[in-house]
């Protein structure tokens, strides 16, 4: 019999192209089957996948959805995320202010859609109220590494 953790890698290894990000609780590849977007594959706990997906639920039909990447799919039992893939810009390049509920301004968890700044790892942010509260107020982004 084959174990799930071989499983899980065997269909990890299908449906990433090149992997292109290795965080704390996931690594995102290019997905195979369309360069468009990217698979977050959780390592160990799919939590952080699903909190994503739902945050998205929550976000896409408001106005602020424009700040978010998409998520697309999610597998049922949250493993496997599919989001909208960013570009990378020059550091340069990023915007001086963000909206205040993103707490965390790493390079790496924004990028463009197009010609579109948007957050495309917002697991982590605390979206109490978010949607009905946000005034349209926007901080200093403080980027790091």
């Amino acid at each position: 019999m084959i174990s799930t953790s071989a499983q899980y890698e065997d269909l990890k290894e299908m449906l990433f192209d090149e992997v292109i990000g290795v965080g704390v609780h996931r690594k995102v590849g290019v997905y195979n089957l369309d360069k468009r977007l990217v698979v977050k594959c959780a390592f160990e706990c799919p939590n952080i996948n699903v909190l994503e997906e739902e945050i998205w639920r929550m976000v896409k039909e408001t106005g602020i959805a424009k700040w978010f990447a998409p998520c697309m799919d999610i597998s049922p039992c949250g493993i496997f995320l599919i989001q909208e893939r960013v570009e990378r810009k020059p550091k340069n390049e990023y915007p001086r202010y963000v909206p205040s509920f993103f707490g965390d301004c790493k390079y790496s968890n924004y990028g463009w859609i197009g010609e579109k700044f948007v957050c495309c790892d917002y697991a982590g942010f605390i979206i109490t109220s978010m949607v009905h509260k946000w005034g349209g107020k926007l901080k200093k982004a403080n980027w790091w590494e």
